[in-house]
């Protein structure tokens, strides 16, 4: 049995942790297959081809996958509730510029980094996950409701954003998700004590050599599955 790390206050209840985890999680996932919401509603804001939608969800998952060999030394280097507000930030403001640019050359880099944000927020948040488990299979538990939370999210998004998308423009939909993480930074404020996981090891020597050589991998075989057809 792991011991429990007092990330959250003493009054916090577990419920309420496992409902923070919930909602903190809930907006990265739905940024995530955002653009699938509806294909030809944002080809059409985009003025860009459905292919080239297909691709942002692509450049997502590229930035998630290729992050990882670089956060962990992010991770070790915060403060768990500290990391929290700046991954936080970064999708706020992230958003906020997908709904503003028309351009697809600033849409797809934006996705990109979406990507690495949410790498960050999974890791940070399984661990947290991990660490309130009592149970010798607490891994499986948390991966299992990440991945499930993952396979849910195309339907939940089409059900959630048909009638943005019926009244208003696609782009709406970035702007809505900026509000979503407003009710994540103030559960976070209020339940959670600035508590590490893990030692503070110094950023130095970091990997970007093979964060760039990886994201660059997977964006080239991800852009010749989509456009190579």
């Amino acid at each position: 049995m792991s011991k429990i790390l007092p990330l959250f206050k003493p009054w916090v209840p577990e419920w309420l942790i496992k409902v923070t985890m919930f909602i903190v999680l809930l907006p990265s996932f739905i940024l995530f297959f955002l653009p699938l919401s509806n294909v030809t509603a944002a080809a059409g804001h985009y003025g860009i081809e459905p292919y080239d939608v297909q691709y942002s969800v692509v450049l997502f998952y590229a930035g998630y996958t290729s992050f990882f060999s670089l956060e962990r030394r992010f991770f070790s280097y915060l403060a768990t509730k500290e990391y929290f507000y700046i991954i936080t930030f970064i999708q706020i403001t992230t958003s906020l510029l997908c709904y503003i640019t028309n351009d697809l050359e600033v849409l797809l880099p934006l996705r990109f980094i979406q990507g690495m944000a949410f790498a960050s927020l999974a890791n940070l948040s399984l661990s947290i996950i991990f660490n309130r488990l009592k149970s010798e299979r607490s891994r499986e538990i948390g991966y299992s409701v990440f991945f499930g939370m993952l396979i849910c999210m195309i339907p939940f998004n089409n059900l959630i954003t048909a009638d943005l998308i019926d009244s208003y423009n696609f782009n709406t939909l970035y702007k809505s998700a900026v509000f979503t993480f407003v009710p994540c930074l103030i559960l976070l404020g209020i339940t959670m004590n600035n508590v590490r996981l893990n030692i503070k090891f110094p950023l130095y020597q970091l990997d970007w050599a093979s964060f760039i050589l990886y994201g660059s991998i997977l964006s080239l075989v991800g852009y010749i599955c989509v456009y190579g057809q």
